[in-house]
């Protein structure tokens, strides 16, 4: 649970100093599809979202961020 806070009240730093972020899960790294992963950096990386999440884990997180943010997971 502490780390599940911690990174959560990282997550809101970087966001409120103007920062975007990417979250990506270890399991999204495990895929065998390479590809699949790099679609959806490269997705992320070309929108204007100021959060994101890849992989398995992202609701969890996504649940914990303010409503204003409107995370968007990317799968």
């Amino acid at each position: 649970m502490a780390n599940r806070e911690r990174d959560t009240r990282n997550i809101h730093t970087l966001l409120e100093m103007g920062w975007r972020v990417l979250v990506i899960w270890e399991c999204a790294t495990r895929r065998k599809n390479t590809v699949e992963l790099i679609n959806g950096i490269t997705l992320w990386l070309q929108s204007a979202e100021k959060f994101g999440e890849l992989g398995a884990q992202a609701k969890e997180t996504e649940a914990t961020l303010p409503e204003k943010r409107e995370p968007r997971t990317i799968e």
